[in-house]
C-alpha cells in the first residue's frame, strides 16, 4: 500500500508541472478569454503593482496581502497564485479563510528563487477551513515575538474543562510561525522553511488539518520557550485531530524545547523517506509524540540529532512504528539515545539500523512505560571506529511491567549493560546474535523475566557478568549458545532467582570466576546441556553457588573444562543470615577430561560441607587435579609432629600436616598461616625461631629453628594455631621437656644484658692437644738451639767470626728468641697471669728482635758509606743506648695499654656452633695492639731502605757476609710479620686458629733469625779450613785473570802511574768498562796537565793515610780496594807504556773527581761495583 502511494504521489506532481506550464506559456489567452468559472490564476511579482486590475500575467500584483484584504480573490473558484521570483516581505499575515475549493501558492522557477518572509512578529499564513497547496516557495526568516492568537478557536477538539485554558495558552497562542492552519488541507510541495521562529510550530502549526509535505526542506527553525510555557515543534506542531504525511522531507538543525523538529499531540504522522539530522531539543531531539499520537516511519534516516532526553521521539501514551529506518549517531544527555516511552505507548522497529548512538542512561531505549518496545530484524551495534563519549549505563531499559522483544536482530559492539530491566518487567529474546559486547547484555533487578531461546552470544568481553538475575527474576533460557566469551561470569543469580538452562552449549568461553553463579536462595537447573573447553582462572569453571538453594543436573556433558578449584561444581560457604538448607540432584551427567589447576577435578567445597556430592549413573572418565582428587574441599584440619624433650636454646622443628574434609593433604596452598606459643604454668619459658609458616604446595609445613629457653628440667607446653582455623578442630597442644646437658658440654647464659637470661648447652672450645703437643715440642728444640747458640758465642768470643757480628747484638737476638719461645709455653693456657704475660712477651720479643736486626744493618751501611772519614764506629754501649731508644715507644705503649685495659680471659659464644671458648680479651687494647704494629712495621720498612742501599757491601771480603745475612733476616721478618699480623685479628676468635697463627709466626721468626744469624758463624767456626781453602782457589783465579787482561787495559790507556814515584799507587782511570757515560768522560779528558793536578793532590792525601796506618801500627801499604779484585800483591809495572812524566797504571784519581761532580750536579749515586773506599783489610776487619 505505502508503494502504490508514493508511485501515486509522484504522477500528481508530474501533472502538475505539467499545469503549470501550460499555464505559463497560454497567458495571453487567459487574459483575452474569460477563466474557467472553476479556477482563476493570479500572478505577483515585486515588479508588479497592486490595482484593480492586477493579477495578470502581464500585469501582476506587488503583493498577495492587497488581493486578500481587498476581497478580488473570489472563494468559490480554485485560487492559484503564482509568484515570480522575488523576496516578497509582507507587513501582515495572509488570512486564507473558507477557500474550500482551492488556494495554490506557487513560485514560479526554482524554490530558492521565490521567498516569503515578514515584518518582525507577523505570522507568514493564518489558513482557517481552506485547501491550501504551496509548491516551489521558501519561507525565511518569519518570525513571532509576540503572543499572536487566532481570530477563533474551533470548538469540540479540545475537552471544554480544558478549552480556553490548555489549547488556548499552550498550542493557539503564537504557533506556527509561517504557516498556522486549522480545519484546513494542506500541501506544501518542494519548499523550504528556514530560520522561522514561533512559540509551537517555528514553522508549521496544524489543528484538526490533514498536512502534506513533499520534498522539503525545513532548517534553522526554532520553538521559542519564554518562562514555562512553548518551546514545542521547533518546525512543525501537529496538534489534535490532524492526520499528516511527509515524503522525503529533509529536517536539519531545528531546535525546540519539546520536539526538536516535530510535536504531535492526538494526531497521525506518516513519514516516509525523510531525513533528520542535527535537530536539537530538550525533550525529543526529532519530535515529541504525545496525548494518543500515532507515528509510522519508512525508509526514514536519523542522524546526529540529540536532546537531554530522547535523542530522536519521545513517546508519551502514544504508539510508533519505524520499518527500514536508520538511526545514527543520535545522542540524548541524560537518557534515552533514542527512544524514550512513558505510561502505555508502544514501540515497534523492523528491519532497521540503530548504530552509535549514545546516552549515559539508556543509549537505545528507555521505557518508563506499560507498553511493549519491539525490535524485529534490527541491527543495533557501535562502528569500528565509534569512539564513545562517556560511560553508558545501559542500551535497553525497561522497567514497571514493561515488555522488551528483541527478535531476529544482530546486537554488536556495543559498550555498557545492553538491557537493564526493573520492577516485573518482560524480556523475550529470540534469535538473536550479541557479539562483540563490552558489557552486560541483561541486567534484571527485580522480579523480571528473561526468555532466551535460540540466541547466540559470541565473543563478549565482559568484566563482570553476562546476565545477571535478583530478586527474585527468573530466567529461562533455551537452546542458546554461548560461545567464546571472555569476562567474570555467564550468568550471575541472587536473592531467590531462578534459572533454567535447557539444551544449551557453553563452548570456549573464558571466566574470571565461574560460567553460572547462583547464590542465596536460588533455583539452578540444568538439562541436555553441552560444557565443554571453557576455562575459569580464579575459583572453579562452570557452576559456584553457597549451598543454600536447588542444584538439579541432569542429562549434561561437562567436557575438557579447566579450573582452579573445582572444574565443574564449587560449593562456597553459607551466608550466616540465610537457611543452610541445599538440596542436590546429579543424574545421568558424564565428566570427561576435566582439570583443576589445585584440588578437585569435579567438586570442591571452599568451606562446609553441607552435604556430600553424589552422582547418580554418572561417567567419570580421565578427570584431573594438580593438587587433589575428583572432590576436594577446603582446609578443615591439622596435625603437628614434635619432640618431646629438647636442650635449652637448641634448635628443633615441628612438621605441620593440614587436610580437607575427606582426608586428604591440602595441595597446591600458600594461604594457611600455622603458629606456635608457649604455655607454661609455673615457668617463665621463652621461645624463639621461625614460631610461623605458611602451608606448602605438599600440604605440609615445617617451623624451623625452634628452640625453648630454660634450665634443664623445665616442662611446658607448645600451642600451635592456624590462620583461619577450620572445621571443629581448636588449637593444639604439644609438650616439652628440657633436656639435662651431655657430658662434653655445660650449661652457660649467653645472654646479652638487655634481652634477660638464655640458657643453652654449649661445648667449651679449648686448643686441641696435637697442637700443643706439636707446638711446645718445635718450640723445646728452638729452645735448645737458642741456648746452644748463646754458649757457642760465649765460647768462642774472641773469634774473628764472632767478633765481626758484635757480641751484644747476638745476646740480645738470643733473648729475643727466648722471649717469643716463653710466651709460646705461657699461652697455651688461658689465665689472668698467662693473659697478662703473653699480651706482653709479644710484642717485647717481636721489638728485640726487629730493633737489632735494624741496628746492626744500619751499623753496616755506615761503615762502608764513610769509612773514608774513618771515625765513624759504634761500638756495644752505642748499640745498647740506640737499641733501648728504639725499644723505648714499645715498652711504653705496652705498660700504658695493660694499665688502662687490662687482658683478662673471658668466655665468648658462638650460638651457630654451640661452643663457648675461654680466652683473653680486653675492650681496647687492640687499639695500643695496632699502634705497636704499625711502630714495628715502620721499623721493619726502614731496616728494608737500609737493606736495599747496602746491596753492594754484601759480598765485602772479611766480613763473612754479614750484610747479606742480616738483610735476609730482616726481608723475612717484614714478609712474615705482614703474612701473619692480618691472620691474628682476623682469626683471634678461635682459641686453636689464633694459638697457632701466632705460635707458627713465632716459630718462623725465631727459626729464620737463629739459622741467618747464627748457622752461617758456626758453619765457618768448624769449616775453617775448607773454607779458606776455597776462598784461596777462588783468588788465585781471579789473578789470573788480571794477568790476562793486563795488556788489553794498557792498549786502552787504563793505568796511570808517576815514573818518579815507584811506591805510587795504582789509579784507576774508569769505574766501569760498559758505561758509556764514562767512556764520554773519558774522551774528554784531554788536558794532561789537569790530570797531573788531581795526581798530586790525591798523592798527598794517600801519604797522610799510610802515615797514620803506621803510627797505629799497620805497616801495610795503603792500596785501592775494589770488589772485584781481592788481590792485594802489586802489579807489575815494567812493561807500563809512559806518557809524559807519567805512566798509565790501573788507580786513577779521575774517579774520585768525577764522584764529586755527580754529587754536585746531579745528586745521584754511584753505580760503580770496580772501585771501593781506600782502606786496609785489617781495618775493614776491625771496623766491622
Amino acid at each position: 500500500m505505502l508503494i502504490l502511494n508514493d508511485y501515486f504521489f509522484k504522477l500528481i506532481k508530474i501533472l502538475f508541472i505539467i499545469l503549470l506550464l501550460f499555464n505559463y506559456f497560454s497567458f495571453s489567452i487567459s487574459q483575452s478569454l474569460p477563466s474557467s468559472p472553476s479556477s482563476l490564476n493570479y500572478f505577483i511579482s515585486n515588479n508588479g503593482k497592486n490595482e484593480i486590475n492586477c493579477g495578470s500575467f502581464g500585469n501582476p500584483c506587488s503583493d498577495l496581502i492587497y488581493l486578500l484584504e481587498n476581497n478580488l480573490l473570489v472563494k468559490d473558484y480554485n485560487i492559484s497564485i503564482y509568484f515570480f521570483p522575488g523576496l516578497y516581505n509582507h507587513s501582515k499575515t495572509a488570512n486564507i479563510t473558507n477557500y474550500k475549493n482551492g488556494f495554490n501558492l506557487i513560485g514560479i522557477g526554482n524554490r530558492d528563487k521565490t521567498i516569503i518572509t515578514t515584518k518582525p512578529s507577523i505570522r507568514g499564513f493564518l489558513l482557517i477551513n481552506s485547501t491550501v497547496n504551496v509548491v516551489g516557495i521558501s519561507f525565511k526568516k518569519i518570525y513571532i515575538t509576540r503572543n499572536l492568537s487566532p481570530p477563533f478557536i474551533p470548538k469540540g477538539i479540545i475537552p471544554d474543562q480544558t478549552y480556553s485554558e490548555y489549547l488556548t495558552k499552550i498550542y493557539f497562542t503564537g504557533s506556527g510561525g509561517a504557516f498556522q492552519g486549522i480545519f484546513s488541507n494542506i500541501l506544501f510541495s518542494n519548499c523550504t522553511f528556514s530560520y522561522n521562529r514561533a512559540r509551537n510550530g517555528g514553522a508549521i502549526f496544524t489543528v484538526a488539518s490533514n498536512l502534506t509535505v513533499d520534498h522539503c526542506i525545513f532548517s534553522f527553525n526554532v520553538a521559542v520557550h519564554k518562562k514555562t510555557k512553548g518551546g514545542n515543534g521547533g518546525a512543525i506542531a501537529i496538534g489534535p485531530l490532524s492526520v499528516s504525511k511527509f515524503y522525503r522531507n529533509t529536517f536539519h538543525n531545528n531546535r525546540g524545547t519539546n520536539g526538536g523538529s516535530i510535536i504531535q499531540t492526538n494526531s497521525v504522522l506518516y513519514d516516509y523517506e525523510s531525513s533528520y539530522y542535527y535537530n536539537i531539543a530538550s525533550n525529543g531531539g526529532v519530535s515529541l509524540i504525545f496525548n494518543s499520537s500515532t507515528y509510522t516511519a519508512f525508509k526514514t534516516n536519523y542522524f546526529y540529532n540529540s536532546a537531554n532526553l530522547s535523542g530522536v521521539s519521545n513517546l508519551d501514551t502514544s504508539n510508533a512504528l519505524y520499518s527500514s529506518c536508520k538511526f545514527i549517531n543520535n545522542r540524548a544527555l541524560l537518557y534515552g539515545g533514542v527512544f524514550s516511552m512513558l505510561d502505555s505507548s508502544s514501540l515497534y522497529v523492523t528491519t532497521s539500523i540503530i548504530q552509535n548512538n549514545y546516552s549515559p542512561s539508556a543509549a537505545i531505549v528507555e521505557n518508563h512505560g506499560t507498553g511493549p518496545a519491539i525490535f524485529i530484524n534490527s541491527h543495533i551495534s557501535f562502528s569500528e571506529d565509534y569512539k564513545v563519549p562517556g560511560i553508558i549505563q545501559s542500551i535497553f531499559s525497561i522497567s514497571n511491567f514493561n515488555f522488551l522483544q528483541i527478535k531476529d536482530s544482530i546486537v554488536r559492539k556495543l559498550t555498557g549493560t545492553t538491557i537493564w530491566c526493573n520492577s516485573n518487567a518482560i524480556i523475550s529474546l529470540y534469535n538473536v546474535t550479541f557479539s562483540e559486547i563490552n558489557g552486560k547484555i541483561v541486567n534484571i533487578h527485580s522480579q523480571g523475566f528473561l526468555f532466551a531461546t535460540s540466541c547466540t552470544f559470541s565473543n563478549n568481553i565482559f568484566k563482570d557478568y553476562l546476565i545477571v538475575l535478583r530478586n527474585g527474576a527468573i530466567s529461562i533460557v533455551s537452546r542458546n549458545s554461548f560461545l567464546y566469551n571472555s569476562g567474570s561470569s555467564i550468568i550471575f543469580s541472587t536473592y531467590n532467582s531462578s534459572i533454567f538452562l535447557i539444551e544449551c552449549w557453553f563452548l570456549n568461553n573464558t571466566m574470571k570466576e565461574e560460567i553460572v553463579i547462583a547464590l542465596k536462595g536460588y533455583t539452578l537447573e540444568i538439562h541436555n546441556s553441552m560444557f565443554k573447553g571453557n576455562v575459569g582462572h580464579v575459583r572453579g569453571c562452570v557452576v559456584y553457588t553457597d549451598q543454600w538453594g536447588v542444584l538439579k543436573s541432569k542429562n549434561n556433558y561437562y567436557i575438557n573444562n579447566t579450573g582452579v578449584n573445582g572444574a565443574i561444581f564449587y560449593f562456597s560457604t553459607t551466608p550466616i543470615l540465610w537457611s543452610s538448607d541445599f538440596s542436590g540432584e546429579f543424574i545421568n551427567d558424564t565428566f570427561q577430561n576435566n582439570k583443576a589447576l589445585a584440588a578437585g577435578s569435579i567438586v570442591y567445597y571452599s568451606s562446609d560441607v553441607k552435604i556430600n556430592y553424589t552422582c547418580t549413573n554418572c561417567l567419570l572418565e580421565r578427570n584431573y587435579a594438580g593438587y587433589g582428587e575428583n572432590i576436594n574441599s577446603n582446609y578443615f584440619s591439622f596435625f603437628v609432629l614434635q619432640v618431646s624433650s629438647v636442650q635449652s636454646n637448641r634448635e628443633f622443628p615441628s612438621i605441620i600436616y593440614a587436610y580437607d574434609h575427606f582426608g586428604n593433604l591440602i595441595k597446591g596452598r600458600n594461604d594457611i598461616i600455622f603458629t606456635v606459643t608457649p604455655q607454661c604454668l609455673n615457668s617463665n619459658i621463652s621461645l624463639e625461631g621461625i614460631k610461623g609458616s605458611i602451608i606448602q604446595t605438599n600440604g605440609i609445613t615445617t617451623l624451623y629453628n625452634l628452640k625453648v629457653n630454660q634450665v634443664p628440667g623445665t616442662k611446658c607446653n607448645l600451642t600451635y594455631n592456624s590462620l583461619p582455623m577450620e572445621g571443629n578442630y581448636g588449637p593444639i597442644n604439644k609438650s616439652i621437656n628440657i633436656q639435662e646437658c651431655t657430658c662434653n658440654t655445660q650449661i652457660f647464659d649467653v645472654s646479652s644484658t638487655t634481652t634477660g637470661q638464655v640458657y643453652e648447652c654449649l661445648l667449651v672450645k679449648d686448643i686441641s692437644k696435637i697442637s700443643k703437643i706439636v707446638i711446645c715440642l718445635i718450640t723445646g728444640i728452638l729452645v735448645l738451639f737458642s741456648f746452644t747458640c748463646l754458649a757457642i758465642t760465649i765460647i768462642y768470643i774472641n773469634e774473628k767470626v764472632i767478633n765481626v757480628g758484635n757480641i751484644i747484638f747476638l745476646i740480645v737476638i738470643i733473648i729475643g728468641c727466648l722471649v717469643l719461645c716463653i710466651m709460646i709455653f705461657i699461652s697455651i693456657k688461658v689465665s689472668n697471669i698467662t693473659c697478662i704475660l703473653s699480651t706482653l712477651l709479644l710484642p717485647l720479643g717481636l721489638g728485640m728482635l726487629f730493633t737489632m736486626a735494624l741496628l746492626k744493618q744500619y751499623r753496616i751501611f755506615k761503615l762502608f758509606k764513610y769509612s773514608d772519614f774513618l771515625k765513624i764506629n759504634t761500638d756495644n754501649l752505642e748499640m745498647i743506648k740506640y737499641g733501648s731508644i728504639i725499644m723505648g715507644p714499645i715498652i711504653i705503649l705496652i705498660i700504658i695499654g695493660l694499665i688502662a685495659f687490662p687482658v683478662k680471659p673471658k668466655y665468648f659464644f658462638d650460638l651457630n656452633y654451640k661452643t663457648a671458648t675461654y680466652m683473653c680479651h680486653s675492650n681496647k687494647w687492640y687499639i695500643f695492639s695496632i699502634v705497636i704494629a704499625v711502630y714495628d712495621l715502620i721499623i721493619l720498612i726502614i731496616s728494608c731502605i737500609i737493606s736495599i742501599k747496602s746491596i753492594r757491601y754484601h759480598s765485602t771480603p772479611g766480613t763473612f757476609y754479614e750484610s747479606l745475612f742480616n738483610s735476609l733476616l730482616i726481608y723475612n721478618y717484614t714478609l712474615i710479620f705482614v703474612v701473619i699480623l692480618p691472620l691474628f685479628y682476623v682469626l683471634k676468635s678461635n682459641p686453636t686458629t689464633s694459638f697457632l697463627v701466632v705460635s707458627i709466626g713465632s716459630i718462623i721468626i725465631v727459626a729464620v733469625t737463629l739459622f741467618l744469624i747464627f748457622l752461617p758463624k758456626l758453619n765457618f767456626l768448624f769449616r775453617k779450613k775448607k773454607i779458606v781453602s776455597s776462598l784461596k782457589k777462588v783468588i788465585e783465579t781471579q789473578e789470573r785473570e788480571i794477568e790476562r787482561n793486563k795488556d788489553l787495559l794498557i792498549f786502552y790507556k787504563m793505568y796511570l802511574i808517576d815514573r818518579n814515584q815507584t811506591d805510587n799507587p795504582i789509579f784507576n782511570i774508569h769505574e766501569t768498562f760498559s758505561s758509556d757515560e764514562e767512556n764520554d768522560q773519558e774522551n774528554n779528558f784531554e788536558n794532561i796537565n789537569q790530570l797531573k793536578k788531581e795526581f798530586k793532590k790525591r798523592k798527598k792525601k794517600y801519604k797522610k793515610i799510610n802515615k797514620k796506618d803506621s803510627d797505629e801500627g799497620n805497616n801495610e801499604t795503603v792500596i785501592p780496594f775494589n770488589s772485584n779484585n781481592t788481590n792485594n800483591n802489586k802489579i807489575d809495572n815494567k812493561n807500563i807504556p809512559e806518557y809524559g812524566n807519567f805512566k798509565l797504571s790501573t788507580p786513577t784519581l779521575y774517579q774520585l773527581n768525577q764522584k764529586k761532580n755527580r754529587k754536585k750536579s746531579n745528586n745521584k749515586k754511584s753505580k760503580s761495583t770496580n772501585c771501593s773506599p781506600i782502606i786496609s783489610e785489617n781495618n775493614l776487619r776491625r771496623r766491622i
